[in-house]
């Protein structure tokens, strides 16, 4: 999901405030290189804003995998945990 809107994937995995903030970093840099390129400072435009705004949405990308295979572990741990519970109970009845 962060490959399409930056820190939509950390919003999905439950971390908002890392995804608000990922976010607004991105616009930030945006907007900043976007007026570097308006005053006519390309190579600041590239070096200081879209270079470092690449970079941020790579890892960005890579961080809400991370976030994502967390909660799918956790979650999984949890639900595995229910059922050997379940299963113990019912054995030990029996």
């Amino acid at each position: 999901m962060s490959a399409i809107i930056p820190g939509l994937g950390q919003c999905y995995s439950g971390y908002y405030a890392e995804g608000i903030a990922n976010f607004t970093l991105h616009a930030l840099l945006l907007s900043l290189s976007a007026y570097a390129v308006y005053e006519t400072y390309y190579l600041t435009a590239y070096f200081g804003g879209i270079n470092l705004l690449i970079r941020f949405y790579q890892g960005g990308t890579r961080r809400s995998i991370y976030l994502a295979n967390k909660r799918n572990y956790i979650l999984k741990k949890e639900y595995n945990k229910k059922i050997k519970d379940r299963m113990l109970k019912d054995f030990k009845l029996n």
